[in-house]
């Protein structure tokens, strides 16, 4: 980090906007029971670890929005609410793009 005040400290980034100009329409998936997550290892981390970067959409496709605003600002808010102190930010993302897939959405 170039500034020494951020040091240490989270860097969140959600990042709300089209990658593309693709429609994802989805697909299908059967799914098998959830595994429980990760546990620590004590395993040290490079610096730059502490950037933590999500994305509305994947490269090459458009990020949606509906009347009522962003479904992925939206879905991450709720989930951020309801597990961000009983779960890894990686965790609350993937929460987030599992609902998002669920939804109806264009």
């Amino acid at each position: 980090c170039d500034v020494q005040s951020l040091v240490g400290k989270p860097k969140l980034f959600f990042i709300e906007a089209c990658r593309g100009k693709e429609q994802n329409q989805g697909a299908a998936l059967m799914t098998k029971s959830l595994s429980p997550p990760p546990q620590a290892s004590g395993v040290t981390l490079p610096n730059k670890q502490d950037v933590f970067v999500g994305f509305a959409t994947v490269p090459g496709y458009v990020s949606l929005t509906s009347s009522g605003g962003s479904p992925y600002l939206q879905a991450l808010a709720g989930e951020l609410s309801q597990h961000g102190k009983s779960r890894d930010l990686s965790e609350i993302h993937l929460l987030v793009k599992r609902k998002l897939a669920g939804m109806k959405l264009g």
